[in-house]
């Protein structure tokens, strides 16, 4: 199994410090803030390595020291359903005492945008969207990291 763990770029973005402070136990991908742009990049990526999973961090507000699980991608009255197996990465979150939220509301904006046209666009691959809080809101950034080099640890690196 190929894992790529991508994020939108930015120095005050959460998102971005957690996946900068992860390990190197998968390939990263950091992606511009641009609507359009950030879809090819990651478009890009998978078809060049041919990944099995997709993870895209993005940042929330008012959400503080907590994953939220995003479960589905919206597009007007359309929506689709993740079908990434998260129950590993729940039990990761509950072992090391790090807060989660199942959520079915991926936001308005970047977030929900790339992640419904990662599970519309990539079919074949299993895509998961996992917000952050900003970065304000994060007490510990290498805690939120460690817990997904936990998961990517236990579950992809060889």
């Amino acid at each position: 199994m190929k894992l790529l763990v991508a994020c939108f770029g930015g120095s005050d973005n959460g998102a971005y410090h957690i996946l900068q402070k992860m390990k190197n136990y998968c390939n990263k991908l950091i992606l511009e803030n641009d609507k359009e742009q950030s879809c090819i990049q990651l478009k890009q990526a998978v078809d060049k390595t041919n990944y099995n999973k997709v993870v895209i961090l993005g940042q929330k507000p008012l959400i503080k020291d907590k994953y939220c699980i995003e479960t589905k991608g919206r597009c007007l009255d359309r929506q689709i359903k993740t079908h990434f197996k998260y129950e590993e990465l729940v039990r990761i979150f509950e072992e090391c005492n790090v807060c989660y939220k199942i959520s079915d509301n991926a936001g308005t904006s970047y977030c929900n945008h790339i992640y419904y046209w990662a599970l519309e666009q990539l079919k074949d691959k299993e895509v998961l969207f996992l917000h952050t809080p900003y970065l304000k809101n994060i007490t510990n950034v290498e805690n939120m990291a460690r817990v997904i080099d936990d998961y990517v640890r236990k579950n992809y690196y060889v």
